[in-house]
C-alpha cells in the first residue's frame, strides 16, 4: 500500500473516531445530568414533605411549651412565643398551597420515573427520522436510551481500535471502499432530547390549581376563626 492511500485511509478512520469520541463525551455528560435529576427527585420529595409536616410539629411543640411555661414565665416571654407561633402559622398557611402543589407534582414525576423495563426498542439511527427528535417523556426513558447508545458506542471504540491496528500493519491491502463499508457497520443514533416532565402541566392549569387550594385554605381559616 502506498503512503497516499494509507494517509487517506487513516484520515477517514480519524474522522469517524473523532465523531465517535465527541458523541460519547456528549452522551456521558447528558447521562450524568439525567442521573442527577433522578436523584434530585428523592430530595425534592423529602423537602416538600418536610415543609408540610415539620412546621406543624414545630407549631405544636411551641404551643405545648407556651402552655406549660406560661404560668412560670414573664409576660414578655409569653408574648414572644405567641407572636412566633402565630407568624409561623401565617407563613405556613401562605406557602401551603405551593408546597402541596409541588409535592403532588414531584410525586407524579417520581411515579412516572419508576424502574425501567428490561426491554427497550433500539433508538432511531442517525438520518432515518424526517422530523426533529422529540423530548423524552420521562427521565427514566432518557436514561435508558443513553445507556443503550453508549453501550453500542463503547463497542464501536473497540472495533475501531482493532481496525486501526489492521491499517497499521505493513501488509494491509484494504481499499477506501472497503474501509467505508466497515465504518458504516457502526452507525450513529439520533440525538436523545432531554426529558422535561415538569412542563407537562400548562402554566394556566398550575396557577388554577394553586389558587383553588389557596382559596379553600382561606375559607377554612375564616370559618375556623368565626
Amino acid at each position: 500500500m502506498d503512503d497516499n492511500m494509507r494517509s487517506r485511509l487513516l484520515y477517514e478512520w480519524n474522522t469517524r473516531r473523532t465523531k465517535l469520541d465527541f458523541a460519547i463525551a456528549q452522551m456521558e455528560r447528558q447521562l450524568a445530568s439525567v442521573n442527577k435529576r433522578l436523584d434530585s427527585l428523592k430530595h425534592d420529595l423529602t423537602l416538600y414533605a418536610g415543609m408540610l409536616t415539620i412546621p406543624v410539629i414545630l407549631y405544636m411543640l411551641i404551643a405545648l411549651v407556651t402552655n406549660i411555661l406560661s404560668p412560670l414565665s414573664g409576660f414578655v416571654f409569653l408574648v414572644v412565643f405567641v407572636i412566633f407561633r402565630d407568624v409561623l402559622l401565617c407563613v405556613y398557611i401562605i406557602f401551603l398551597p405551593f408546597n402541596i402543589y409541588y409535592l403532588i407534582r414531584t410525586m407524579q414525576t417520581v411515579k412516572g420515573n419508576e424502574e425501567p423495563s428490561e426491554n427497550i426498542a433500539e433508538p432511531p439511527r442517525e438520518g432515518t427520522s424526517k422530523d426533529e427528535p422529540k423530548p423524552e417523556s420521562t427521565y427514566r426513558s432518557e436514561q435508558q436510551k443513553l445507556v443503550f447508545i453508549l453501550s453500542r458506542y463503547y463497542l464501536y471504540q473497540d472495533a475501531l481500535n482493532q481496525l486501526k491496528r489492521e491499517l497499521d500493519t505493513a501488509d494491509c491491502t484494504m481499499t477506501l471502499a472497503e474501509l467505508k463499508q466497515k465504518l458504516n457497520q457502526y452507525p450513529f443514533y439520533e440525538e436523545v432530547r432531554p426529558a422535561a416532565p415538569a412542563k407537562d402541566m400548562s402554566a394556566r392549569t398550575q396557577w388554577f390549581f394553586i389558587l383553588l387550594v389557596f382559596s379553600a385554605l382561606i375559607s377554612l381559616v375564616l370559618l375556623t376563626w368565626m
